[in-house]
């Protein structure tokens, strides 16, 4: 029987990245928004697309987009 292949796919932001995502929707440093950074820095975090809801199949396909070009040029040379 064939085992079900799944592809990761890794996103890395920085703290200045996670600083203009906070302004950008006008969030405040919070002792939660800092315990939120915290959390995500210890380990990886698994993103979970059903919170998305309808979102959820345009943000796959996107992610499947960018997982086929970064390896396309890759394969490519």
């Amino acid at each position: 029987m064939e085992e079900k292949q799944k592809v990761k796919v890794l996103f890395e932001f920085d703290r200045s990245e996670y600083d203009a995502y906070l302004f950008l929707i006008g969030g405040k440093k919070t002792e939660e928004v800092e315990e939120i950074w915290k959390a995500m820095t210890e380990e990886p975090v698994r993103a979970e697309t059903s919170l998305l809801d309808e979102d959820e199949q345009t943000f796959k396909l996107m992610m499947i987009s960018l997982a086929i070009l970064s390896v396309e040029k890759k394969v490519k040379g």
